[in-house]
């Protein structure tokens, strides 16, 4: 409560102080008068009485400027008449405003806008459940439908998924449109961590022979080509000429592997069909079992390498059962960029610094013409500390 008080009392001190500075006065006035009678019964003279108070209470100003401290307001109330002080310069020399916030813009307008790709690239989780747990193998783009379920069998330090990059025709009233998608295997949003927002992601052999065609959408495709329809669960929309039920959306913010891809499809892993047998396409992601040490990861991998190469017969130029390894997930995202980003942030945050530099120069030129001005306001009590705030001001 006294918390609250205190707040209250300091809140009219900022919006009112022409009635915080009459009552103050007000206040000294009585004080003063009480003392003076209270010396006027001891004997004195009206005017000896009135002198002995004042002496008693001592200066005024320097009382006053101490009460006005006490309400605790002098750091805003200053603030506040330095950003006018700041104002008014900006009118009287507005080429000098302009060139000085014209630097720090750009110092700053670049140091924000690399700072959030930074952010975005290096810092920001990403959308998928422990990160860290993910990874993807070696020879991206290049496993066959045949080697994933091969490896599937046989792996004990992972789950594994798989995926690849395609693009759909998808027509709607409004027209058609070219939709990047990923074909993935069923497990995908299971092994990643995904959960849509409403509706269902792929089940168990929805990527194999006879399955109906489904697809599951992109929260910003659903919003922008298909309108926020709240019915779209279990309706069918055209991808490739092919009616397709619609079976969930994925939530806002959500994306697997890249922002770009805006649909997710099943694969066809038939083994019957020659892109099953043929060339590699696949990218293996696979999630390490909780509790699983990197040097079973390490040796579980190995082991996938020597299995490959007992059961399939490579040419020397792609042998996938050599440099086998696993590479973090984000790590395969974002590739080698990282140190590059840093080294541009170091560049620009020097810039920045350099900006700062130049306007603290600005500063201090257009501080030499105001000489005067500073002499007669340090004569009037002004202490140092208060005219270089009001400088930085």
């Amino acid at each position: 409560m006294r918390q609250l008080r205190d707040f209250w009392f300091r809140l009219v001190a900022l919006i009112r102080p022409g009635t915080m500075e009459r009552e103050m006065r007000e206040e000294f006035a009585f004080h003063l008068e009480m003392e003076t009678r209270k010396l006027e019964r001891g004997g004195l003279s009206p005017e000896e009485a009135a002198r002995t108070a004042r002496l008693r209470f001592g200066n005024r100003t320097t009382n006053q400027q101490d009460a006005r401290k006490s309400w605790g307001t002098v750091l805003v109330r200053d603030l506040i008449a330095d950003l006018r002080h700041t104002f008014r310069q900006f009118r009287r020399r507005p080429a000098f405003s302009a060139l000085g916030i014209a630097t720090l813009s750009l110092g700053l307008g670049a140091t924000i806008a690399l700072a959030s790709v930074v952010r975005s690239v290096l810092l920001r989780p990403l959308p998928v459940r422990d990160e860290a747990a993910l990874r993807v193998f070696w020879s991206d783009y290049n496993w066959r439908g045949v080697e994933f379920d091969f490896l599937t069998e046989r792996t004990r330090a992972f789950r594994l998924a798989a995926y690849s990059s395609d693009a759909a025709t998808l027509r709607s009233e409004s027209g058609s449109a070219i939709i990047q998608a990923a074909v993935v295997s069923a497990n995908i949003f299971d092994v990643v961590g995904g959960r849509p927002a409403f509706g269902r992601t792929f089940v168990s052999g929805e990527d194999r022979p006879g399955a109906e065609p489904t697809v599951v959408l992109s929260y910003g495709l659903w919003q922008r080509e298909l309108g926020r329809d709240s019915a779209i669960i279990g309706r069918r929309i055209v991808l490739d000429g092919k009616p397709t039920t619609v079976i969930g959306v994925m939530p806002q913010g959500f994306f697997f592997p890249t922002p770009e891809h805006r649909m997710w499809r099943p694969l066809n892993l038939d083994p019957a069909s020659s892109e099953y047998q043929g060339n590699g396409w696949l990218v293996l992601v696979g999630r390490v079992a909780r509790g699983t040490s990197e040097a079973l990861v390490a040796g579980d991998v190995a082991a996938m390498a020597r299995a490959l190469g007992e059961r399939f017969t490579y040419p020397a130029a792609w042998d996938k059962t050599k440099d086998a390894h696993v590479t973090p997930l984000r790590s395969y995202l974002v590739g080698n960029v990282g140190p590059g980003l840093l080294l541009l942030l170091g560049a620009v945050l020097l810039i920045l610094l350099m900006a700062v530099a130049n306007v603290a120069a600005l500063v201090l030129a257009r501080t030499t013409d105001r000489t005067h001005e500073i002499r007669l306001r340090a004569a009037l009590g002004a202490g140092r500390a208060r005219l270089a705030r009001q400088i930085v001001t």
